[in-house]
Parts: structure tokens; sequence; C-alpha cells
């Protein structure tokens, strides 16, 4: 069984197995991140991993889970919104029963 050595901030150095490792990379940003939970205090520790990390992880054994950023974080796609686009959010906020008292004027 391959072991991975991880410092949890509260209790100091330890070693854990592969399987109590979470590996989440982000492509887009070019960046990943590891977690596990610490076998002393219980505390989930998450940390930046590097390519080299993610690597390593993922030859080890590591499933990574792959995640894209949300369009609405990647930047403007299609300009500004427009007042279709909010009527189209109006429409689904009633839609759902979540739309404020304050919309009702709109």
């Amino acid at each position: 069984m391959a072991i991975v050595n991880v410092t949890c901030p509260k209790c100091g150095d330890q070693s854990l197995p592969l399987a109590a490792i979470t590996l989440t990379e982000f492509p887009l940003l070019g960046m990943g991140l590891y977690r596990f939970k610490c076998k002393y205090c219980s505390l989930i520790v998450s940390k930046p991993a590097t390519v080299k990390q993610q690597i390593q992880l993922r030859s080890a054994g590591v499933q990574a889970q792959i995640l894209d950023l949300p369009l609405t974080l990647q930047g403007p796609q299609e300009g500004p919104m427009t007042d279709d686009d909010l009527r189209k959010f109006r429409i689904a906020l009633e839609q759902y029963n979540s739309c404020p008292e304050d919309f009702n004027g709109l």
C-alpha cells in the first residue's frame, strides 16, 4: 500500500494511505488542490497542488476530479446583460417561487 507524507497545520507531519487523499484539478486555471483528513484532529486540510504534485499523485493512483470554472467566472461571454436577460432571470425566479416581493413592481 502506497503512503503519502502530509502535514496538518495543527498536528504536524503524518503518513496517510493514498485512499485518504483527494485531488481536484482546475485545468483552466492551471492549478490543483489536494485534501486530506488529519488522522489525529480530523481537520480537513486543503493545500495547493503544483503540476508536479498532481502528476505524482495521479501516477501513484489517486483519482483526480477535474473541474472547469463556471462560465460566469471565465469572464464575459457575450457582453453585458440585456433587458431580455433580466426578463428571463425574473421568470426563472418566479418559476422556483423564489422571487422577492420587491420584484413584483418590475
